[in-house]
């Protein structure tokens, strides 16, 4: 729940505003705050005077009225402090109120994150895990009580997970699941296979059949391992990680040793806004080898045309075709 913008009437905060810093300074004091709380926070707090002005005030009542309550009574600052102790019992009542309504969805978090080809984010969710996405990718996040719940829709995402005994946490990737407690780990997303690299910890992965009578296949994974899930086949082999290569995306940097000419540009293509027509044949007889930047991934595309002497042309498809004569 956010506080709405109120403003204050012939110069005087209101009692909505003086209610929306009481929720910030108890938002602010729980073990639940997350530093999107604090952003928040912060953009309500600049964007109007009156408000800092509530907030310092309720901040202000709430100090005096937990002072006064372990001091002894003096008659000649009775008149004061009893004005204090119930202004500030106003207060609390509201921010009891103000709870009471935001408690109900207050420990539901939901949100959806992507990003476009060429960009990179770096998400921290409320239970102190992190999810790096890669090139053109989407998410969508959604934690309760019970359990944490992370749908990957396309793209790739490095997952970097807080264990929580009391919830774990299930990334959903439509024809299988991984479930974890906490680890770290990295998956592909394409259209017909998700590819699953365990850095640290260990991940169970499940298929999903659509029918009710029939069991998927399970795997779990351990350190050092990686498993591809095809759309139609299920579970393949698990496999020991042999680079770090798959993963390098993280460092921006696209890693090649003897690879096909083609399939660098296919994957070099991920990150381009421009993507180009890689199909022609002539591209599958070359090898690339080297380190090159995801920064400027049109400046790569223009080193290895240069390189290969590769040849460009308007193709029928809208995209630049790439051939070597």
């Amino acid at each position: 729940m956010t506080p709405e913008h109120s403003s204050a009437t012939n110069g005087t905060l209101n009692q909505k505003l003086l209610d929306q810093a009481a929720y910030w300074i108890v938002r602010l004091r729980s073990d639940r705050c997350a530093l999107s709380d604090k952003k928040e926070f912060s953009n309500w707090l600049e964007s109007d005077p009156l408000h800092a002005n509530a907030f310092d005030q309720v901040l202000d009542t709430w100090q005096a009225s937990a002072h006064v309550s372990n001091e002894p009574e003096q008659n000649h600052r009775t008149s004061q402090w009893q004005y204090i102790s119930a202004m500030a019992a106003t207060v609390l009542v509201a921010v009891a109120a103000i709870l009471w309504q935001s408690n109900k969805d207050a420990n539901i978090y939901q949100q959806s994150f992507s990003t476009q080809a060429g960009e990179f984010a770096q998400i921290e969710l409320p239970d102190g895990s992190v999810i790096e996405l890669n090139t053109n990718s989407k998410i969508d996040v959604h934690f309760d009580d019970k359990a944490r719940h992370i749908t990957l829709y396309q793209g790739e995402a490095y997952f970097d997970i807080n264990s929580d005994n009391q919830r774990k946490l299930e990334v959903d990737l439509g024809d299988a699941s991984v479930s974890v407690l906490g680890t770290e780990f990295n998956i592909r997303k394409k259209s017909d296979n998700s590819h699953i690299i365990v850095t640290e910890g260990r991940v169970k992965v499940s298929e999903k059949t659509g029918h009710e009578q029939i069991a998927g296949d399970k795997a779990v994974l351990n350190q050092g391992q990686q498993i591809s899930v095809f759309k139609r086949t299920g579970l393949g082999l698990v496999m020991p990680k042999q680079n770090s290569q798959d993963i390098n995306w993280r460092e921006r940097t696209l890693v090649f040793q003897e690879t096909n000419l083609q399939q660098a540009l296919e994957e070099l293509n991920r990150y381009l806004k421009q993507p180009v027509d890689t199909s022609d044949e002539s591209l599958q007889y070359s090898k690339v080898s080297g380190t090159f930047s995801l920064d400027e991934p049109d400046t790569t595309l223009s080193a290895l045309i240069e390189t290969f002497s590769i040849e460009q042309e308007e193709g029928i498809n809208g995209k630049t075709r790439l051939f070597i004569k």
